[in-house]
C-alpha cells in the first residue's frame, strides 16, 4: 500500500490492516449497532501489531482498535492521523475492544509502533 493512502500509516506504524466497524459489522459481530472503531483484519508477522497479539479475524476472536492515545477512532483515516501524531518508533496507547463468541472486554495495549 503506498505511504499516502489512508491505510498506509496502519500497515507501516502498525503493521496492521483495518476496516471501520459499520453498523452491518457490528451486528455480525454480535455487537450493538452504535459500536466505532476499526477492525483488525490482518497483521503482518513481526510488527508491532502482531507482538501485541491482535492477530485478526480467526480462532473466535476479534479486536477492534477504538483510540489511540485518548483519540477515538472511527474510520481507517482517523487511526491513520492519529498514528502519524504519535509518530514512527514512539509508544502508543491503544484502546481495544476485545470480541468473543458471547461478549466483549476493552483493555488498553501499549506498542512501539514500527516506520523510520
Amino acid at each position: 500500500e503506498p505511504a499516502g493512502s489512508p491505510g498506509g500509516a496502519s500497515q507501516e506504524l502498525l503493521g496492521a490492516r483495518v476496516q471501520q466497524v459499520t453498523s452491518a459489522l457490528a451486528q455480525q459481530l454480535g455487537l450493538a449497532g452504535g459500536t466505532q472503531g476499526v477492525l483488525v483484519t490482518g497483521v503482518t508477522p513481526g510488527g508491532p501489531a502482531w507482538e501485541a497479539n491482535l492477530a485478526g479475524p480467526g480462532g473466535g476472536v476479534a479486536y477492534i482498535i477504538q483510540s489511540v492515545d485518548g483519540r477515538s477512532v472511527r474510520t481507517e483515516a482517523e487511526m491513520a492521523s492519529a498514528l502519524r501524531s504519535v509518530g514512527a518508533g514512539k509508544i502508543a496507547t491503544l484502546g481495544i475492544m476485545q470480541v468473543v463468541q458471547g461478549g466483549s472486554t476493552t483493555f488498553v495495549e501499549r506498542v512501539r509502533l514500527g516506520g523510520n
